[in-house]
């Protein structure tokens, strides 16, 4: 019989710093640093103390701690009232609790497609359009 992952919880705790390629098939906390891309078949809960500087992908995901990078849960993404996301994300479902902070875009998907990483996420600021001057009669 296979391993059942939905009780199971892997924990990456406070104090902790890691860099490389997280991927899971089960549920996963963080409450320490972590640098790099996450790949989760499960949940994934950012604790508060959490600094996540990388790309997520996820069924669920509840941030409320830090994270910089594209967020993607093929389920629902929630935003705590501590959490800080500067970046993309994508879901099916957004919950945005008072407090959060969000810079970024939202997609609201309901036919799970994937985000492309390696074009959707630009940091640098789209050039503004220039009006046309206006004539003086």
């Amino acid at each position: 019989m296979g391993k059942n992952y939905d009780q199971e919880i892997s924990i990456l705790s406070n104090g902790l710093k890691f860099e490389g390629k997280l991927t899971s098939e089960g549920n996963v906390r963080i409450d320490g640093d972590f640098t790099g891309d996450i790949i989760i078949n499960g949940n994934l809960t950012l604790g508060d103390k959490s600094i996540v500087k990388g790309n997520i992908k996820a069924t669920n995901i509840t941030i409320s701690g830090k994270v910089d990078g594209i967020v993607e849960a093929s389920e629902k993404i929630v935003l705590e009232s501590t959490s800080r996301l500067i970046g993309d994300l994508t879901a099916r479902i957004l919950v945005v609790n008072e407090g959060s902070i969000f810079d970024g875009k939202s997609k609201m998907n309901s036919n799970n497609t994937s985000v492309d990483y390696g074009s959707s996420y630009n940091n640098e600021p789209e050039p503004e359009e220039e009006e046309p001057a206006e004539e003086e009669s």
